[in-house]
């Protein structure tokens, strides 16, 4: 059995009380950021630039910038090692499960005893789905092919499965979607590193539209072009230029149903952008920047929220 069901039956038994979701708007205290510095060390290089190492350094610039706020932030990798990509989805799905499954225990000691037949069960689901976040964790190139669409698929023959689409549900439960925020680190490269005139900043996120044959109810996408805006915006201010917000059919983003965006941070075949990634003291900025966004993006949902459970008891 699952460790971390047994932790939530255990405490139902002893009628613990979890408290959750106490973050005011602009305390990260529930808030749980994914950083994933998308390819490891020599997978894209140019010039003396080494996109591996640069957005390693920026995630372990903005981790505890993040983390002074109250968040709690994982990276996908933590070394200069290259993480696969059914991997860093794998991690997504561990994490919102394991925070689904900490509602239903938050729930138990209150519930009726309905209520309680049926959070069992839904523990006793997400448990299972934990099963397949391991697998997908464990054995990538094995189960990415059961579990997701392949990274280049984009054909009317990709069908997602049962289970990534229960996954994809609970994503989508507001209060799962408003603690989770998914964020790609990379930096652009045009096709022939000669043409250097290309620069700037580009957000993609994933949408309903982007391949509706194989998912049509991304519920972030609003959420997304929001924080895509955001950080552009803020990343703008410290010299990068903004370029396009895009729905794209990136795998990180188009297999899960959190907020999730994949931000090229310049072009690092463009002199300018290049420089300024690696002039002292920039990753800190750019650091600054994104925090400033998380912290502003947090907070104006916080104030969404607050504002639709004002009206509803009015």
């Amino acid at each position: 059995m699952n460790h971390k069901f047994l932790k939530c039956i255990t405490a139902f038994l002893v009628t613990c009380t979890v408290t959750i979701g106490s973050a005011s708007a602009t305390d990260l205290t529930d808030k749980i950021i994914i950083l994933d510095p998308g390819h490891g060390l020599g997978h894209n290089t140019y010039e003396g630039y080494d996109e591996g190492e640069y957005m390693l350094d920026l995630a372990y610039e903005i981790k505890p910038l993040l983390e002074a706020q109250g968040a709690t932030v994982y990276l996908t990798r933590m070394g200069d090692e290259s993480t696969l990509l059914g991997y860093r989805v794998g991690l997504v799905y561990w994490l919102t499960l394991e925070a689904y499954m900490d509602t239903r225990l938050e729930a138990l000691p209150t519930a009726s005893d309905t209520e309680k037949i049926q959070l069992i069960a839904e523990l006793e689901e997400a448990e299972y789905l934990m099963n397949v976040a391991d697998r997908m964790m464990s054995d990538t190139l094995e189960y990415r092919s059961i579990y997701t669409n392949t990274p280049y698929d984009s054909s009317e023959d990709a069908q997602i499965h049962p289970d990534t689409a229960r996954i994809f549900a609970i994503q989508a439960e507001e209060e799962i979607a408003n603690q989770f925020l998914f964020i790609s680190l990379h930096s652009n490269a045009t096709g022939k590193p000669i043409n250097t005139s290309k620069n700037g900043v580009d957000a993609f996120y994933m949408g309903s539209t982007a391949h509706p044959e194989y998912y049509d109810t991304y519920t972030a996408t609003e959420k997304n072009i929001q924080f895509s805006n955001l950080i552009l915006d803020n990343l703008n201010k410290i010299g990068l230029a903004s370029n396009e917000v895009q729905e794209e059919l990136f795998y990180v983003n188009r297999e899960m149903n959190i907020p999730s965006v994949l931000m090229e941070n310049g072009f690092h075949t463009n002199i300018y952008d290049r420089e300024l990634l690696q002039s002292e003291g920039f990753l800190q900025q750019m650091a600054n920047a994104y925090t400033d966004s998380i912290v502003e993006y947090f907070s104006m949902n916080s104030a969404t929220n607050e504002m639709i459970e004002t009206n509803e008891f009015n």
